[in-house]
């Protein structure tokens, strides 16, 4: 158990987000004070927002959001650089006790971040925020079996079904911040660093807004990245 409060970064990656930004801020905002006035987290928690070179009206918003209150930050790219380097941009930039990353699209159970901030407080440096069911499409589906199938296969500890949606703490982020791979996958990354971990369950949901902006070519690349950054085998194979 934490003998003070931790301060928690909530960083939120988003991508031509305008669609969503301002339902789901107000929804981010009110469990972080919630969580504060619990005494589950220190005062000083915050969001962070990181634009990946939005081509919208994403950034303004954000910064509208920032002069509205302290507690909220922001990170801006000048380009899109993908969706890992905008949470591990969050990760390695903000200062915090304690991290949890989120989509902006509110399909992930903002919710649950109350529970994995308790699993935190009783001793785990890493939570799985883990879908027990999903509105995919069956391809989708389908290929996401298979690819958490290839990766036990190649001896990764990734978890099935385990999403972006996550909490690590400050130790795990100091072990992130060694690594110097371009292409970082972070849900591979995190599993083999072997910290304490346990996992919370949610339903994902729909989108509340605007169209997904990882279609399906980019989760085949994402999956690649992974194959490739994870484990030497694909390299014994060859």
């Amino acid at each position: 158990m934490n003998k003070h409060l931790s301060v928690l970064a909530i960083i939120i990656p988003c991508y031509n987000e305008e669609a969503v930004l301002e339902k789901s801020h107000h929804v981010f905002l009110s469990i972080l004070n919630d969580m504060k006035n619990q005494s589950l987290i220190s005062k000083d928690s915050y969001l962070c927002y990181v634009n990946d070179g939005s081509r919208d009206n994403t950034w303004n918003i954000i910064q509208k959001f920032i002069k509205q209150d302290n507690y909220v930050h922001g990170i801006s790219f000048s380009k899109n650089f993908g969706h890992q380097s905008a949470m591990l941009a969050g990760l390695t930039t903000c200062s915090a006790d304690v991290f949890i990353t989120i989509d902006a699209d509110m399909q992930e159970d903002p919710y649950a971040m109350i529970e994995m901030i308790k699993k935190y407080n009783e001793g785990y440096d890493v939570v799985y925020g883990v879908r027990t069911s999903r509105k995919d499409k069956f391809l989708k589906k389908i290929f996401s079996s298979f690819f958490y199938k290839i990766m036990k296969f190649l001896g990764s500890d990734t978890i099935s079904n385990a999403s972006e949606y996550r909490l690590i703490s400050n130790r795990v982020v100091t072990e992130l911040k060694k690594y110097n791979e371009k292409n970082i996958y972070l849900r591979g990354i995190i599993a083999s660093i072997g910290f304490p971990y346990t996992i919370v369950s949610y339903k994902r949901r729909e989108r509340i807004a605007g169209e997904t902006k990882y279609p399906f070519s980019k989760l085949i690349a994402a999956a690649l990245n992974g194959i490739t950054t994870t484990s030497i085998k694909p390299l014994k194979l060859t």
